[in-house]
């Protein structure tokens, strides 16, 4: 049996669980063995801030995010990623089996969604970031529709 290997982090990728979830940074990580959705910050109050501090709130809203981000980040090894997971509720591991749907749509940008454990994920992406993890999950995850 081969060992599980990270093959690729993508960092900052907005993200929430279900239509009607909260928006959250996200790092989504895939083995050769599964993929990983590991919350970092909650934007919700960023937003908020932002709504009512015009520019300079949202500027400071933003850079708060991303120093609290940074803080949760870990070095993500195999080993380590269920204990991640299980630090937030809004994280999610799945052997690739295991995952029920995936799909991709959006033109300009990309919407990456996983169903897994009868939850989905959403996750916003830039065409370059898509272009980078297309490869790899299209391996992974055969049932992909885009």
């Amino acid at each position: 049996m081969e060992t599980e290997r990270i093959l690729i982090v993508v960092r900052g990728l907005q993200g929430q669980v279900g239509a009607m979830g909260l928006p959250r940074l996200y790092d989504l990580v895939l083995t050769n063995e599964r993929i990983a959705g590991i919350a970092t910050a909650n934007l919700t109050g960023a937003m908020v801030a932002g709504g009512l501090g015009g520019a300079i709130g949202g500027a400071i809203a933003a850079a708060a995010i991303q120093k609290k981000a940074r803080e949760n980040r870990e070095d993500y090894t195999p080993n380590r990623l269920g204990s991640l997971v299980s630090k937030e509720k809004t994280s999610f591991a799945a052997a690739y089996e295991d995952v029920e749907k995936a799909k991709v749509s959006g033109w300009l940008s990309r919407t990456f969604s996983v169903t897994t454990g009868g939850r989905t994920f959403h996750f916003q992406m830039t065409k370059p970031q898509w272009a980078t993890l297309a490869p790899l999950v299209s391996q992974g995850m055969p049932q992909i529709k885009s």
